[in-house]
Order: C-alpha cells, then structure tokens, then sequence
C-alpha cells in the first residue's frame, strides 16, 4: 500500500498535468487530471486540505469555460470549507490568493447562470453580488471583482427598472408598501418576514431598493400623524399608526444586525438625527408609545456595533460614522423620562458605545453564526506559532493597534458623556431607582464608563466635581 508521500506525490503529478492541459485549452483532459488527483488525494491518512482544495479550484476554472455552472458552484463551495477548516494555516498569501480566486469563480457562474433564461433562478445575481463583497473585502485591489460587481449592480439596476425583477416577494412587498393604504400594516409585518426568513441576501435586495427611505419615510410620518392627533382621536386609529411605525422600525432593525447593510444603507448621519428625534420627542411625551423609542435605541445600537468595523487588509484608523451629539440627546432624554423601558435601552446603548477593549466581544456577541464569519478570529498561542515572523509580527500590530483605538474611543466617549450632563442625569436616576437589578446594572455600565477615564488626573477632570469631590487647597 503507497504511503502519504507517495500519494501526495502522485496527486500533484496529477494536478500539473492538469495544468498543462488548461494552458492548452484542452479542458476535457484537465478536468480529468484533476478528478483523478482528486481521488487519489481522498486516499491518504492526513487529510491533504490545501491540496485537494486547489484542484478542487482549478477543476471550478474548467467547467466555468464549459459553460457547467452548478459543478463549477460545488467545487468552488467545497474548495471554500476546507480553507475554512485550516484555521490560522489558511491566513498566508496562497491561500488568500486561492480563496479570491474561489469566490470569484462561483460569482461569475452565479452571473451566468442568472442571464441563462431556462437556468436562471431568482436570487442569482444577489449570491453573486454577496460573493463579490466578501471577495473585496480582504483584496480590495482585486480589479476583475471590482468590474464584476459593477456590472452586477448595473444589471440590477436596469431589471428594477424594466421591472424584470419587480415580480420577487422582496419586489412586490416594497411595491405594496408604496400604496400606502389600509394593508399598509400587513405589508410591513410580511416585510419583516421575508427580512428574517433570510436575513443576510433579503436585506440586501431590500437596501438596494431603496427600501430604507420608504421606511424612514413612513416612520416620520406615522409619528407626525401621531403627535398631532393626539389625545382626540380614538384609540384604534392612535393603535394602528404605533403598530405602522412599531413593525418599520424592527423592520430597520432585523436589517441591520447584518453588518454589510448597516454600513451600506445606514451610515447616513441624517438617519441618526431622525432616530434622535423620535427618542427625544417620546421621552417627552408620555402619550407616546414606548416600543418606537425602544425600537429606535436598537437600531443605534447596530449603528454602533457595524459602522465602524474595521476592514481586513486596510489600516486601522480612528474615523467613526456615529454621530455622537444626537446620540448622547437621546440617552439623556431617557435618563430624565424616568420610563424604565427607556432607560434600559439606553443603557445598553451606553454600554455598548463604551466596550472599548472589548468592543470585539460585543460585537461577536451580536452575530449570529451566519454573519460572524467576516469577523476576525482571535489565534491561538499553536497558530500563532505557526505563522511566519513577518506575519506574526503584522498581526500582532494589528490587535495592538485596534486595542489603542478601541480604548481611545472608550476615553473620548465617556468624558463627552460626562461633560454633556449624561453621568450626572444617570446618577439622578439611580439614586431613586427602586429596581435592584437595573441599579446594579447601571453601576456595572458607570464603573466601566468612568475606567475609561484611565488616569487619575482625567478621572479628577471630568467625573470628581459631579461626585461632589474638590481637591482641598494646601
């Protein structure tokens, strides 16, 4: 029986072979030189992932030039699981070269498929969009994905338009929802369906078609109607305009825990002053409903957990998209109303904007195992072992770097939070706040807020004349 040398061996005889049959444009032959390395790579007793994994890429290039787009779909999936299963083995250059290549591959079959007429299926052009993000997001330079991605959204753009695509249950909903009329409910609580029901593709399509202004639109409007109604309108027209604005709201919401569409679609400043204002215009008006405040803090709390992610393969920097003046507005409104709903919400908004160092975890925590994978992955002491010294000192200065910023926002935004009345108005709060669980809560968020004052002398500056301490004169 051949050893796992000897196999490997054979394998890669296989495989250059194969090569040398596609230079050749002698496809048929290349593909069966690589199925052929396949199965003698399926062989040995230690796994051969890497290996197996560029035949399996380079078989996906010969059946996208025959035209086989579902085969071409599997290999480049397969390929694709065994580099996720290498671990810190799989952060190299070759293997980042080779999932580039495997993620463009299966968007370019998506493509094809999807102007195929008698292959294509609805969400084609969305898994090949997808692709195309996620291939950009570690190789930005890449400048076929950058041309494919284009196109894609062009034609996107040209079927809503002709309305190619308007028939979708995403198409229609949106359509319905223009209308306006009475199943205007119906049609957003349907929308919300179809945002959960596939979260990450849905709410891409619903981004794209504009359906954030819709909804904003909506929202705006359903709360002026609301405020000028009222106490004299009767309550089930008053129910029905808080449940309109209640279901956009979430809707909003499920869309941007997934973090591509909140840096995407939401990253508008305006879109945080109409949060603001709906908080604050609740928190001062105690006939409006408590869920569209509550609704409207969740959101910032995407906001502030996805707009600043940081960019594989780009500097870490300080920029932030979050607004800090509307934000703060908002939880010290909530702090004054003294409406415990609020106030938890705010808190957590709070704590969220203040992780600092662990701001990495918070996130983490959010996601759920479909979205977490754009997310690095802290390394072991055995991978870090593994990597080379340049790399190994590149990652390091990577975690350094993003340790200093995340504190130094934690630092920025504490002492803005104290200087803007927020620690005193919280303080007032908890003093007479008779839940324990929420006091202790409030005094877990205080402790760390005020942490991120780091230095005796900041803590004196900012936090010592709100808790009445004066530094006695010698």
């Amino acid at each position: 029986m051949p050893s796992d040398k000897q196999l490997q061996d054979q394998a890669e005889d296989f495989k250059t072979k194969g090569n040398q049959a596609f230079q050749k444009s002698e496809i048929d032959t290349a593909v069966n030189e690589y199925s052929q390395g396949l199965v003698i790579v399926d062989r040995t007793v230690v796994p051969l992932s890497l290996l197996k994994a560029t035949m399996l890429s380079n078989r996906a290039a010969c059946y996208l030039k025959q035209a086989k787009l579902r085969e071409c779909q599997e290999d480049c999936t397969s390929s694709l699981t065994l580099l996720d299963m290498q671990g810190a083995a799989a952060i190299n250059d070759d293997c980042r070269s080779l999932r580039s290549k495997l993620l463009y591959r299966r968007a370019k079959a998506h493509f094809l498929k999807s102007n195929m007429p008698h292959k294509k299926e609805e969400e084609d052009l969305n898994i090949a969009a997808k692709d195309l993000m996620v291939l950009l997001s570690f190789d930005s330079s890449n400048k076929e994905a950058t041309k494919l991605l284009n196109i894609i959204r062009a034609q996107h753009a040209v079927e809503i338009k002709t309305n190619n695509v308007s028939n979708t249950p995403m198409g229609r909903t949106l359509r319905e929802i223009k209308k306006k009329d009475e199943k205007l409910q119906h049609n957003i609580k349907v929308l919300m369906g179809l945002l959960t029901s596939d979260i990450i593709s849905s709410s891409m399509d619903f981004g794209r078609r504009g359906g954030v202004g819709l909804l904003l639109g909506i929202i705006d409007t359903y709360h002026s109607s609301h405020h000028s109604r009222g106490n004299n309108s009767n309550d089930n027209a008053n129910n029905d305009l808080i449940q309109v604005r209640k279901v956009a709201l979430q809707c909003l919401s499920c869309a941007g825990s997934y973090p591509p569409f909140c840096r995407t679609f939401l990253k508008e400043p305006e879109i945080q002053m109409e949060l603001s204002d709906l908080i604050v215009e609740a928190c001062d008006n105690d006939n409006f409903d408590d869920q569209s405040a509550i609704g409207a803090f969740t959101i910032f709390i995407r906001l502030i957990l996805h707009l600043d992610r940081d960019i594989p393969e780009e500097d870490i920097n300080g920029k932030t998209y979050l607004v800090y003046e509307p934000l703060i507005r908002s939880m010290i409104s909530a702090f004054q109303s003294k409406n415990v709903g609020y106030i938890q919400a705010a808190v957590d908004v709070l704590s969220s904007w203040t992780a600092g160092k662990n701001r990495e975890m918070v996130i983490r925590a959010s996601l759920s195992d479909e979205m977490i994978s754009d997310l690095p992955t802290s390394l072991t002491k055995y991978e870090m072992h593994l990597l080379k010294p340049k790399d190994l000192s590149a990652y390091k200065q990577r975690l350094y770097q993003k340790k200093t910023r995340d504190e130094a926002w934690a630092f920025e935004r504490s002492t803005l939070f104290c200087q803007k009345n927020g620690l005193q108005t919280l303080l007032n709060f908890s003093i007479n706040c008779e839940d324990n669980n929420l006091r202790r809560e409030i005094t877990a968020v205080l402790a760390k807020s005020l942490t991120a004052l780091a230095d005796d002398d900041n803590m004196k500056e900012v936090a010592s004349p709100i808790f009445g301490c004066t530094e006695k004169k010698k």
